[in-house]
Parts: structure tokens; C-alpha cells; sequence
């Protein structure tokens, strides 16, 4: 006879929660293209010109190719926590 096993709710869960992913090293102050201050978001970004940088976000709807992989990502300036891509 087997009985039916059924794993915590909080285990069953685990693994459908995505990992926090933030920024690893110090976090920039300043655009690398027109070098004013950064304000809420950053971007680490791919450009139309091949190179890649960190971006505010006039200078990244300006000359970023989007996000995700091969492209760019999109961080939280206080915490480095990656918004999005």
C-alpha cells in the first residue's frame, strides 16, 4: 500500500519564483553617451554604434536597441535590482 505524499505549499511553490538578479558591481552615477547624472533607472545597454554602455533613459530611447539578451537591461538605480530584459 502506498500512501500519497504531498510536499508544503511553500516547497510546491519554490520553484515556480524567479531569482532576484541585481547589478554586481558599484552602481554608476552618470550616462556613459552624455554623461549627466543617472535619476531613478539605468540602462546597460547594446547602441545602434556596436558599443555597449550605461545609458540614461533619454539616452537610451535615443541610441539602445531594446532589451533582452544581446541588447540591454534595465535597472533600478537605488536598489540594482534588474527591471527588466
Amino acid at each position: 500500500m502506498t500512501q500519497d505524499f504531498e510536499y508544503p505549499e511553500e516547497h510546491r511553490l519554490k520553484h515556480l519564483e524567479k531569482p532576484i538578479k541585481t547589478w554586481t558591481g558599484t552602481l554608476p552615477t552618470a550616462c556613459d553617451t552624455c554623461n549627466n547624472g543617472l535619476k531613478s533607472v539605468f540602462y546597460d545597454a547594446r547602441t545602434h554604434h556596436g558599443v555597449w554602455g550605461i545609458l540614461c533613459r533619454s539616452c537610451f530611447k535615443l541610441y539602445g536597441l531594446g532589451l533582452g539578451i544581446g541588447y540591454g537591461q534595465e535597472y533600478d538605480l537605488e536598489t540594482g535590482r534588474k527591471l527588466r530584459g
